[in-house]
């Protein structure tokens, strides 16, 4: 009996050694390279990770530059439209100096109220009436010079009256606005 426990000692130790170098090599010919390339990849991801950071951040300053960008010139356009506080005042006199290049005769400036526009705190608007008497190429060539002058002045209403004997002047009365800008507005 002694040699039969003897044999499957013998078989039982041999398959407990034949599975043993089957484990090892599983471990070492699969699960090995499997665990470095897993490590090898979680390293590539961190850098991965902070490149896409790097860039996401990049993307929000070129942002947030285009943006600035934009709103500067947006800003220079609304001074195109929207005369300071200081320019408001020089209305008068900027409309008389118009009037003066144009050679226009018997030229009254009257400023008329300012007026609030309504939902809006930053921007008011300037009134001016002005009348004088002048050709009609005269004329053209100051509204032109109106249209053209920065801020823009607007013109909100004109009335030519015809010289009544058939001479080139004409009496004219014009109805300017002037949008200003309030105290710290932009």
């Amino acid at each position: 009996m002694k040699p039969a426990h003897r044999k499957h000692l013998r078989i039982a130790t041999l398959m407990w050694v034949g599975f043993s170098v089957v484990l090892l090599s599983v471990y070492m010919f699969v699960m090995a390279p499997q665990a470095q390339h897993r490590e090898a990849l979680s390293q590539e991801v961190v850098v991965l990770k902070k490149i896409y950071e790097t860039s996401i951040a990049d993307k929000e300053d070129q942002a947030r530059s285009e943006l600035d960008r934009h709103l500067s010139g947006l800003q220079d356009k609304l001074r195109n439209f929207v005369a300071d506080t200081k320019d408001s005042a020089d209305l008068v006199p900027g409309v008389a100096g118009l009037a003066s290049e144009n050679r226009l005769r018997g030229l009254t400036i009257r400023r008329c109220k300012s007026s609030e526009l309504p939902d809006c705190t930053t921007i008011s608007e300037d009134h001016v009436t002005i009348t004088f008497s002048t050709s009609y190429n005269q004329f053209a060539t100051f509204l032109n010079a109106l249209e053209r002058h920065t801020p823009v002045i607007f013109v909100d209403k004109f009335v030519i009256t015809r010289s009544g004997e058939g001479g080139s002047n004409h009496e004219v009365k014009m109805e300017l606005t002037v949008f200003a800008a309030n105290e710290r507005s932009y």
